[in-house]
């Protein structure tokens, strides 16, 4: 054991000390080896971190084949609904009305979330991809008189991914635990600051991403969700006028594109277990690791906000001349 701080959380663990006396294991304290701490590789279950327990008991699931392995087969869901409409419509002898639309809703349920190949590898975690694609054309033609046309258009294109990477499993953060209370899951009761606090609420939050190198994966994926709205408007109208043996013709496009994005990359936290660090209590795997509560890296991001505007406008003039038989 390389630290007091670490021997400290380990007495402060009711049952843990006295757990280590009676199985003969030597006093816990900094510099003591864990073999000589907990003799015969076995660690009292007093000593376990509870929240880690809690988790483990929750959602890693025991083996259900012979060779002490897990296996299953979960569904993937995916719903499409696709749909046109147009309209085409003489108002009157000179012009003509065009309106066409186009909606493609489509809603797909992962098992496992792998955005970046970063979610759980047990199942109970997957993500959600709502997508919804509409496009929009309306087109109005004109004919003024026998030698003049105008012709505008209007077009919209929008691609809402408002579920883009959105997990299964939401929840407040705190409430991750069940034999845990919540203000001692990711929490201090002292110091609730010291805690896991996104402040997101519980659309958004969910259980930390936690990672056992050569074991389990639980948790949300730490890429988090990326909900995203994207539109697309165009707006042209153009003019063409004859006259005596050249054609005329007067335009304009103008272009309008807003996407808003939100990244919640890693809000909920993302404990790291691959060994080798200060505290590696040095067994065979990473389990005794994570059952002590010694994780070898702990990282936290936030929602990044992004909205990106732009406008582009065009002009055009152009004049065509009919040449005149020899």
């Amino acid at each position: 054991m390389s630290t007091d701080y670490t021997a400290g959380i380990l007495n402060a663990r009711p049952g843990c000390a006295g757990a280590v006396a009676a199985s003969g294991g030597a006093p816990i304290a900094s510099g003591t080896a864990y073999s000589s701490i907990f003799p015969g590789n076995k660690i009292p279950t007093p000593c376990f971190d509870q929240t880690a327990l809690d988790l483990l008991n929750q959602f890693v699931p025991l083996a259900n084949r012979g060779d002490s392995q897990y296996q299953s087969v979960p569904g993937q869901r995916d719903t499409d609904h696709q749909g046109t409409l147009r309209i085409d419509h003489m108002i009157n002898d000179s012009q003509q009305l065009n309106f066409y639309y186009y909606g493609d809703d489509d809603a797909l349920g992962k098992p496992f979330s792998r955005f970046q190949a970063a979610g759980a590898n047990v199942p109970g975690f997957g993500s959600e991809y709502d997508q919804r694609v509409q496009q929009w054309n309306l087109g109005h033609t004109w004919t003024i008189n026998a030698s003049s046309v105008n012709e505008f258009r209007f077009a919209c294109f929008r691609e809402g991914q408002f579920g883009f990477n959105h997990p299964q499993h939401n929840g407040l953060l705190q409430d991750s635990c069940k034999t845990v209370p919540a203000d001692q899951c990711f929490s201090d009761p002292a110091n609730p600051k010291l805690g896991i606090t996104t402040g997101l609420g519980s659309a958004h939050e969910g259980v930390p991403n936690v990672v056992v190198s050569g074991g389990f994966v639980i948790g949300n994926s730490y890429e988090g969700e990326l909900p995203q709205v994207g539109n697309r408007f165009h707006w042209a109208d153009n003019f063409s006028k004859v006259a005596g043996g050249h054609t005329f013709k007067f335009g304009a496009d103008v272009r309008r594109q807003p996407f808003d994005q939100t990244l919640y990359f890693n809000i909920n936290g993302y404990y790291n277990y691959f060994g080798g660090g200060p505290n590696d209590v040095g067994f065979d795997n990473l389990f005794p690791n994570y059952l002590l509560g010694l994780p070898d890296s702990y990282s936290q991001g936030s929602a990044q906000t992004e909205n990106v505007r732009s406008t582009a406008v065009y002009c055009m003039r152009r004049t065509v001349g009919r040449s005149s038989p020899a």
